[in-house]
């Protein structure tokens, strides 16, 4: 509690007072002093120069409002000292947390000491300079005025942002109503030219690096931007997502500038409205608190703000001078640019995960394969990347047999295709069909594609006589002679299967000895009965003609086999 002042400290605190006020009459309450000045000898500027004077005698100088100035001893102490360290320790550990964790998944196949170096390059340094050219306009502002700046309360969010940004806390209140609105408010412009600054450089892709989305476990989100934002890039939906981390950076500085913005007690928006009325400001800080807290609904780790903002309290902080009269036009001004900036920067659903979305085409999806003689069944697919994210598929199947994938592309941007060739080691599988089912991953979200593999047993009573090109070749329309001859001396019932890529069409014509059908017209893999009629004199022998219709020259494989998977095979080379 402050000392009381002796009759010699109060003339002279008096004869200071003179010298720029005419003074009506004095009152003495224990450590307070009150002067009532005549109205038309105020002005702001000599209370400037008597602050600084009574500032030298260690004395703080107040003006209510009511042409009264008020003289007190200046408390001993910091206000928040050690509140202030511990949530700045907080703030700097929770950014270079999100920047890390942000990272490990951006740069997928980065060693983690890399990680960490990008982490803090591009996501950890641009946040930090964020907030402190936050601090530039009011550390300038003390300055211009003779006062020492302090640190405010910087608020740590370790969730996907790293921090809220700040409650202002200063060990002394400012000079004037000038200096603490337009400190709030160039707080905040400053905050915004920066971060949208950040933003843009990393949406132009400033870390040299396309982020990923892998399966299938990845946790990048889509980040939604500003409305203002998403105009100016030309792209109102979808939003951006996977952003660069130094454009995440940004995009975290436009929230927590933007909420900061609002005018409650000690935030900056506060600030820029702490020249109205005590009372009807603190009722807007009411009202704003509500709203904020609404808006928190849709990402509950901003809750950690208002909490905050309710222990210091929603009182808002009044200046040494609160002046005289009504607020001047050009303050009105800056109340309704801080509403704007508010609006603007604000994004009531930020986050959200997203289902990749991806097609899959199979090219080819079936593969016939001899016993003992091939090992590998191949097969393609295509990818198409419908999505707002680069993805970088992974795969499974429902059978443990080994598989390896390559792609001339690798990762897929967004609008982009790949093409994949997958080649499985069928050494495993017994003789006769296999249906295999594959998984494509991004994310925990998945497409199915079926694949089936034929694998037959060489077959001792078949004889096929290569296939030949005819004279029908028309673009890439080809046509094939195939002849298969059997020397069993007993009737043969045998299938024929052709491996084709999907979507090639081609119809088959056979002859021979024994019952056969004429024309068939087929499309795909499929199968369909022939019978071989054996005799114990003649080769029995049946004539393929097979035209194929398609752009495609993917290689085609025919197989002729019985039941018990016993065949023969013929691959083509398109």
């Amino acid at each position: 509690m402050p000392e009381d002042f002796s009759n010699s400290e109060k003339d002279q605190i008096a004869d200071i007072v003179k010298t720029e006020f005419r003074i009506q009459s004095i009152e003495s309450e224990g450590p307070l002093i009150i002067f009532h000045i005549v109205p038309e000898s105020y002005n702001q500027d000599r209370f400037s120069l008597l602050f600084n004077k009574l500032e030298k005698l260690n004395l703080s100088l107040y003006n209510n409002g009511k042409y009264e100035i008020l003289v007190t001893r200046k408390r001993a102490g910091k206000r928040f000292s050690y509140i202030k360290a511990i949530f700045l320790l907080l703030t700097l550990l929770s950014v270079l947390y999100v920047g890390i964790d942000y990272s490990m998944t951006y740069y997928p196949s980065t060693v983690f000491p890399l990680v960490v170096l990008n982490a803090v390059i591009f996501f950890a340094l641009p946040l930090i300079v964020i907030m402190i050219s936050r601090e530039i306009p009011k550390f300038f502002i003390r300055k211009m005025s003779g006062q020492k700046y302090t640190l405010p309360i910087f608020i740590p969010n370790p969730i996907f942002m790293g921090s809220m940004g700040l409650i202002n806390a200063p060990g002394e209140p400012y000079k004037n109503h000038k200096d603490q609105i337009y400190s709030g408010f160039f707080s905040i412009v400053f905050g915004i030219i920066v971060s949208t600054l950040f933003l843009a450089l990393g949406i132009a892709g400033v870390s040299l690096y396309t982020g990923t989305t892998t399966g299938p476990n990845s946790s990048i989100s889509v980040v939604n931007l500003p409305l203002l934002y998403q105009i100016s890039l030309g792209k109102l939906l979808p939003a951006r997502g996977a952003l660069d981390p130094m454009a995440l950076a940004g995009w975290s500085g436009l929230l927590f500038t933007s909420f900061n913005a609002f005018p409650i007690g000690l935030l900056d928006g506060g600030y820029v409205f702490s020249g109205l009325n005590p009372s009807f400001q603190k009722n807007i800080s009411y009202v704003f608190i509500t709203i904020m807290i609404i808006i928190d609904l849709t990402f509950p780790s901003w809750f950690i703000l208002p909490v905050l903002i309710l222990m210091v309290g929603l009182e808002p902080q009044q200046p040494y001078s609160s002046g005289f009269g009504s607020i001047k036009k050009g303050n009105y001004i800056v109340m309704v640019i801080t509403l704007l900036l508010m609006v603007v920067g604000s994004i009531p659903f930020p986050v959200h995960s997203t289902l990749p979305s991806i097609e899959t085409i199979p090219v080819v999806n079936s593969a016939i394969v001899m016993n003992n003689n091939h090992s590998h069944a191949n097969f393609t697919i295509s990818i198409i990347n419908n999505g707002q994210i680069t993805v970088d598929p992974a795969f499974s199947s429902n059978l443990s047999l080994p598989f390896s994938v390559k792609s001339t592309t690798g990762i897929i941007s967004p609008g982009n295709n790949a093409v994949y060739y997958i080649s499985m080691n069928v050494t495993s599988l017994s003789a006769g069909y296999t249906r295999i089912l594959f998984y494509v991953y991004i994310n925990s979200n998945f497409n199915t594609e079926h694949f089936t593999v034929l694998k037959l047993k060489k077959s001792t009573d078949l004889i096929t006589d290569g296939a030949q090109i005819s004279s029908v070749n028309i673009g890439k329309n080809k046509s094939f002679n195939y002849t298969v001859i059997s020397t069993a001396s007993v009737n043969l019932s045998e299938n024929v299967y052709v491996s084709v890529p999907n979507g090639m069409g081609y119809n088959v014509t056979y002859t021979g000895n024994g019952n056969v059908s004429g024309k068939l017209y087929l499309i795909g893999s499929q199968r369909f009965p022939l019978e071989l009629i054996g005799s114990n004199t003649t080769l029995s022998e049946m004539n393929f003609r097979i035209d194929f219709y398609s752009q495609l020259e993917y290689p085609v494989t025919i197989a002729i086999y019985n039941l018990t998977y016993n065949g023969s095979i013929l691959s083509i080379s398109g």
